[in-house]
């Protein structure tokens, strides 16, 4: 018994040993990489990544970029893109990847994967080490972690950094109170000061203005060649994906998981689709069990003149009564059929929005679209 116990203190013992080199080395690999850049916040981080990346590397600074949005990837210096394979959540070994994929970079650019609190302040404070830290833009979403109240929310996330990392923030008036804040908590913050980009919807804009300001900080000034990179890259982004398939185009929306975000862009997706002759609509919702907050947030937007269903997960019972949604259940090309199935009169042009969740039966749907409809950018 007793052999036993030395046996098992001493496995524990190398173990908490290995982690600690693990983390020191890790350390020393990150600090020699000159500028690091933490996307944290709400919505648009993945984009706010792939815009910085793309004016770094412009700008002749090598950089790798790390995003987590519809699937794990790094990001080249050249531009590629690298899967990071998973085989369960996202776990620590992804960083050991990350410093060894960017060992000749000058600059690092990682979205925050982590969502609760604690673990946002893991990333934020040990493991990317910022020099610079982007906060994009609030959203009111994961209520199963984060307050109601915007100004609460933002504390929450706010307190989870460095406040001796500068922080950038967006200019928009509705996300004064994430200066408020930050001014409350002792952070020193910048936002774009520059002139007015009028040729982008108003949520790109402001991504585009807070890329700006990042390269600004990280370069001292931003070149022609950066603000044409995350121009032409940004008129790339917002532009709205759908997949056609006879008379039913479906348009995808999985990645929109905010209420406010939803509602601009099926307003936007409307204008468009009216010019088009679409004026018969459904609704696609993907449930996920694990994002409860989601679903009473979407209340206002799941009702409309046609039929609304939801695939995924289950949802509960009184959720699936108030909204009147069928839930579909199968492969993607059995979502399809059954839904082009139940869509009246087929042969007018129909359009079917699929919101909520990426996750899952989302993005098992959206590929599945991508390989069997015509692919257009509206």
């Amino acid at each position: 018994m007793g052999m036993m116990f030395l046996f098992l203190s001493a496995i524990w013992v190398a173990w908490i040993i290995l982690g600690a080199c693990f983390q020191h080395q890790s350390h020393q690999r990150l600090t020699r990489i000159p500028h690091r850049i933490l996307v944290s916040g709400g919505r648009g981080k993945t984009t706010l990544v792939r815009l910085v990346h793309a004016a770094l590397t412009a700008s002749d600074c090598p950089t790798v970029g790390r995003v987590t949005g519809d699937k794990p990837l790094l990001i080249g210096p050249d531009g590629r893109e690298h899967a990071v394979r998973r085989l369960g959540p996202a776990n620590i070994r992804e960083l050991r990847k990350m410093l060894t994929f960017a060992s000749k970079a000058r600059a690092l650019v990682v979205e925050n994967m982590a969502i609760q609190p604690e673990l946002q302040a893991t990333v934020a404070r040990k493991l990317v080490c910022p020099n610079l830290v982007l906060m994009a833009p609030d959203v009111q979403d994961h209520l199963e972690l984060f307050p109601a109240d915007q100004k609460k929310r933002m504390e929450t996330i706010l307190e989870a950094h460095d406040p001796d990392i500068p922080l950038i923030l967006p200019r928009d008036h509705s996300e004064k109170n994430y200066a408020l804040c930050a001014d409350a908590l002792g952070f020193s913050w910048h936002t774009y000061s520059g002139p007015a980009i009028n040729s982008l919807r108003p949520f790109m804009q402001t991504l585009v203005e807070m890329a700006l300001t990042a390269v600004e900080r990280t370069c001292g000034q931003v070149s022609a060649n950066a603000k044409s990179a995350i121009l032409r890259l940004a008129g790339e982004l917002q532009g709205i994906r759908v997949f056609r398939r006879n008379t039913t185009v479906w348009i995808d929306g999985f990645s929109v998981n905010d209420p406010l975000s939803a509602e601009q862009f099926i307003h936007t997706a409307s204008g468009e689709a009216l010019k088009r002759g679409y004026t018969r609509e459904a609704r696609l919702f993907n449930h996920r069990s694990d994002r409860p907050s989601r679903l009473p947030l979407f209340e206002k937007l799941l009702p409309s003149s046609g039929p609304v269903w939801v695939i995924g997960e289950p949802i509960p019972l009184r959720w699936k009564a108030r909204f009147k949604m069928k839930r579909i259940k199968g492969s993607p090309r059995e979502i399809v059929a059954s839904v082009e199935s139940q869509l009246p009169n087929t042969s007018q042009p129909h359009l079917v929005y699929c919101l909520g969740n990426t996750a899952g039966a989302g993005h098992a749907l959206r590929d599945w679209l991508g390989l069997h409809a015509e692919v257009e950018t509206w």
